[in-house]
C-alpha cells in the first residue's frame, strides 16, 4: 500500500516511514489487476479501506480487530486466510507478517491493524468490499475519503462535519468553548477598559 496517504498513515502509526519503505515486501495485491511489488515498486496504486470511521486515517479509534476477520471468514465461504500470500510491515522496530486475505481462491484482501485494504480493486472487488464493509458494520471508503456505495460505486465523498445546531432559547455564545468565552470577554474587557481611559481624558 505504498502511497502518500498509507504512508502518512504510517508515520502516524509510530513506526518509522524511513523503516517503512525497507521492510515493506508485497508478494501479491489483487492478482486479476495484475499489480505485483516487490520490495519497494514504483506502482502508486489506489486503494479501498474498509474502516469503522468515515476518515480511515482515524480508523484506530474504531479498530477492525483481527478476531473481527476470523469471525466474518468464519462465516462467508467466499473468503479464506491465504496460506502463502503476505504483507511484511515495520510494527515499532520489528517485522510483522499480515497474511493476504483470499477471495473466491484469489488473494484480494489484506487486514493491517484496524482495517482490510484492497489495491486496484475492479469492479466485482469493489462490491464485495462494499458487502464486507456491512458485515463489518464498517465503510469502504477510497484514499481521498470517497465512500462506497452497495453497488460498489462512489456513492459521496465524506466531508467536514458539520456543527450541531445550537439549542432552543441558549445563546450561541454560551455554547462555545469555555477557553473562547474568557478570551472574549478579557478582550471586551480590554476594550471597555481603553475607551475608559480615553474619555477621562
Amino acid at each position: 500500500m505504498l502511497n502518500a496517504w498509507s504512508f502518512l498513515h504510517g508515520a502516524r502509526a509510530g513506526f518509522d516511514p524511513g523503516f517503512f519503505f525497507d521492510v515493506l515486501r508485497l508478494h501479491t495485491i489483487c492478482p486479476k489487476t495484475a499489480t505485483r511489488w516487490h520490495s519497494c515498486g514504483s506502482v502508486m496504486p489506489y486503494d479501498i479501506h474498509i474502516v469503522r470511521t468515515k476518515d480511515w486515517l482515524e480508523a484506530s479509534s474504531a479498530p477492525i480487530t483481527k478476531e473481527d476477520v476470523n469471525a466474518l471468514i468464519a462465516s462467508d465461504p467466499e473468503l479464506e486466510w491465504s496460506t502463502t500470500d503476505y504483507v511484511d510491515m515495520g510494527d515499532a522496530g520489528a517485522v510483522t507478517r499480515y497474511y493476504m486475505i483470499e477471495w473466491r481462491g484469489e488473494p484480494c484482501f489484506w487486514w493491517y491493524r484496524d482495517q482490510v485494504q484492497c489495491s486496484n480493486p475492479d469492479d466485482a472487488q469493489q462490491t464485495k468490499l462494499v458487502k464486507i464493509a456491512r458485515a463489518l458494520n464498517g465503510y469502504a471508503v477510497g484514499d481521498d475519503g470517497e465512500v462506497y456505495g452497495d453497488d460498489g460505486k462512489v456513492d459521496h465523498v465524506a466531508g467536514p462535519v458539520e456543527s450541531a445546531p445550537s439549542s432552543p432559547g441558549k445563546p450561541g455564545f454560551l455554547l462555545w468553548p469555555l477557553w473562547k468565552q474568557l478570551l472574549v470577554a478579557f478582550l471586551f474587557g480590554c476594550v471597555l477598559l481603553a475607551l475608559k481611559l480615553i474619555f477621562e481624558k
